[in-house]
């Protein structure tokens, strides 16, 4: 943590950006219900941020799917996925709150095979953070649907 985020408190430094999120949401066309659910989405962010002791700074990817599954576990069953908390993330990383957020890759047989993906998208394509997760989240989908007993089943047919 940085001297000015132990002054203020991690929560209180993201805090400091909520009206700017109320006001993307809005200007992104999300109605009073849904802003609302969203800014709610944040608030609870920045009090995990807190109990955990973590930085903004801190906030990666991984985190993030971490405080996610935790706010599944605390029973929320509205904002619990990484598509669903997009429009906070994209916004906090737009605005310079959080670091550039890299695609967590799930656990299981096909991480390695997605990763060396990954690899090919960043290296020989030479393709942007963007795009490679843009590519990289068609490819998590297709390797899940390829999964049987454990392992990766290329020939599967469905």
């Amino acid at each position: 943590m940085t001297n000015q985020e132990i002054a203020t408190g991690a929560a209180g430094s993201l805090l400091d950006h909520l009206v700017g999120l109320r006001d993307e949401l809005i200007c992104s066309g999300y109605g009073p219900v849904r802003s609302g659910a969203h800014l709610e989405l944040f608030v609870d962010l920045c009090g995990w941020t807190t109990c955990q002791g973590l930085a903004p700074s801190e906030l990666t990817g991984d985190r993030i799917a971490a405080f996610l599954e935790d706010r599944q576990a605390r029973g929320h069953l509205d904002l619990v996925s990484t598509v669903g908390a997009t429009p906070l993330v994209s916004y906090l990383v737009r605005i310079g709150a959080l670091p550039t957020q890299v695609l967590v890759l799930p656990e299981g047989p096909g991480r390695e095979l997605l990763e060396r993906y990954r690899h090919y998208l960043e290296a020989e394509r030479g393709l942007v953070p963007r795009g490679v997760d843009r590519y990289l989240k068609i490819a998590v989908r297709f390797v899940s649907a390829c999964e049987v007993d454990g392992s990766i089943n290329p020939n599967l047919r469905r």
